[in-house]
């Protein structure tokens, strides 16, 4: 997956046998992104907190809310956790979706982050959004959340 601030004609790219997926930011979305050096190439990646807050806000980036759960399972577990960070980018990239999912996810997996949640549910907007937009299956509207979860965090159906 490449972000990109500059416009492009195609969405998926293949380079040396590895296809892209191209999207589109403004460049005030463009931040939370680091240099690393490929050869003498310089590359700018993005830091693990600004990687899942792009995944609570497009699921398909990271193959699913199934595998959005799982990176959010490895984040919170892992040594680059940053709580205020992950909030500070999901609030400058102003989708009122991340705070639901971020909460909604947080719970499900018990992870102990009161700060986040309180922070989520503070910072809902009132209307309903899918847990995983890519699936079209209903599923139940859990209000807490505003949100449809239409998919299985642990897997097999709804």
């Amino acid at each position: 997956m490449v972000v990109t601030s500059r416009r492009v004609r195609e969405r998926r790219v293949e380079l040396q046998g590895t296809t892209f997926r191209l999207k589109t930011r403004p460049p005030d979305a463009i931040f939370g992104v680091r240099p690393v050096w490929r050869g003498r190439t310089r590359v700018p990646v993005s830091d693990p907190s600004r990687t899942l807050v792009d995944l609570l806000d497009e699921p398909a980036m990271g193959g699913g809310i199934r595998h959005v759960a799982e990176v959010a399972a490895a984040y919170f577990g892992g040594e680059h956790r940053d709580d205020r960070l992950l909030l500070d980018y999901a609030d400058r990239l102003r989708n009122r979706s991340i705070p639901k999912r971020l909460g909604y996810i947080v719970e499900a997996l018990g992870v102990d982050a009161p700060g986040i949640n309180a922070t989520c549910r503070a910072r809902m907007s009132a209307g309903v959004v899918a847990l995983d937009p890519t699936i079209r299956h209903k599923g139940r509207i859990l209000r807490r959340w505003n949100l449809r979860v239409n998919a299985n965090l642990r897997g097999g159906a709804v």
